[in-house]
């Protein structure tokens, strides 16, 4: 997740769309708050599908919720802290412990960061939760660059009401005169295009079809 901001969200739809089994989080936990731990939250739910093992257990899954933040200093201190066989000596594990203050410190910033510009005027004409949405999907893809220009334009424009009036009593299908107008209405020729040129006739037109 981006920020903390999410977590609560994400964690909701997991319990929306899974059978949670329990969920541990001590992002907030009473009493520890003199203390630098890992913000652990973590949901144990059973699997979709109604896979079972030999035994005839559904199988479970751990989902775990962490920002991007967070997740650096997981995967860091995984590397250096739980090492087969070897014990990092006590200052070097308080200093990896120490980072997660600087951690805390920039989800919050992260977090204050999106909700200002949230307010912003150019992005506040258009749907920015969605926008963002749409570019968190579109990053998971390619790292190519995009036309924001472009996305508030789509967004623009499927917003925009539709200017197609409501039927009403004088163009309702059942009505008199709309049949009359329906049955004015010129059926649309099945015969191609004409040409802008004899070149475009020899180009796009079968040779059955040429002059």
């Amino acid at each position: 997740m981006p920020h903390r901001g999410l977590l609560d969200p994400a964690l909701e739809m997991i319990k929306d769309c899974l059978d949670v089994r329990w969920v541990e989080d001590d992002r907030d936990t009473p009493g520890d708050e003199d203390r630098l731990r890992y913000p652990r939250l973590h949901v144990q739910a059973v699997m979709v599908g109604g896979e079972e093992d030999p035994d005839g257990n559904p199988y479970d899954c751990e989902i775990q919720l962490r920002t991007e933040a967070v997740d650096l200093w997981s995967r860091m201190s995984h590397k250096l802290l739980y090492k087969p066989g070897v014990t990092p000596p006590p200052d070097v594990r308080r200093s990896l412990y120490r980072l997660i203050a600087l951690v805390e410190l920039f989800d919050l910033e992260v977090e204050r960061g999106v909700e200002a510009m949230a307010q912003h005027p150019d992005l506040a004409r258009s749907n920015h939760h969605l926008l963002n949405t749409a570019e968190q999907i579109y990053r998971t893809f390619t790292d190519h660059p995009y036309s924001t220009d472009l996305s508030h334009e789509v967004i623009d424009t499927s917003r925009r009401p539709s200017t197609t009036p409501p039927p009403t009593a004088s163009n309702s299908p059942s009505s008199p005169n709309a049949s009359a107008s329906v049955s004015n209405v010129p059926t649309p020729s099945t015969d191609p295009p004409a040409p802008f040129s004899s070149s475009a006739a020899a180009t796009c037109w079968p040779a059955s079809q040429k002059a």
